[in-house]
């Protein structure tokens, strides 16, 4: 699975930059999910010491960039998947992915009405639309439970589309999303 989806979802779209008030023109689309800076703060300096422990060279400017994703990502993840996929991220070895944190993470999410709905839409639409010649990527179908709800539901009203518009539907509403929040 591939964080691009939801970190990078939302998942994936969310992990990937952590490594989700701002992502939304509408207050009104997002739950209520109160900023934690100092939470933050902390939880981006740890990651930027363990990359460093890692042997990777972290950028100087990494610690505040990292603070202010999260600050918006907090309005694309539900408030109770950010503390769990916060320590993922910082205390998974140096050989694994920021993907292993959504395997890891979303499934312990309670399940919701429009988490429900999107995976039973998710995967059947999937397998009709590869069998229809217009497949679109199966990482949009994983991790999706990261997300807040009203994320969800847009993901889930791309699946309506005709199978030739899936793809772009969910690539194009993964950039809406992600835009206020540089884009990863």
């Amino acid at each position: 699975m591939k964080m691009r989806t939801m970190v990078g979802v939302i998942g994936v779209a969310f992990v990937a930059a952590m490594s989700l008030p701002g992502c939304s023109d509408d207050p009104q689309e997002t739950e209520n999910n109160d900023q934690k800076p100092a939470d933050d703060s902390k939880h981006c300096q740890a990651l930027f010491d363990r990359d460093t422990a890692c042997g990777k060279m972290p950028e100087p400017n990494q610690v505040e960039e990292c603070i202010a994703q999260w600050v918006c990502y907090r309005n694309l993840y539900r408030a109770e998947a950010v503390a769990p996929t916060q320590t993922c991220l910082v205390e998974r070895d140096c050989m694994t992915s920021t993907d292993s944190c959504v395997s890891t993470v979303a499934p312990t999410m309670p399940e919701t009405a429009s988490t429900k709905a999107f995976d039973a839409a998710c995967l059947p639409r999937l397998a009709e639309c590869n069998m229809e010649g217009n497949p679109f990527l199966d990482d949009y179908c994983y991790g999706f439970e990261l997300a807040q709800d009203s994320v969800v539901d847009k993901l889930t009203a791309c699946l309506s589309q005709p199978c030739s518009m899936i793809s772009d539907c969910l690539s194009g509403t993964f950039e809406a999303i992600l835009a206020p929040c540089g884009g990863k």
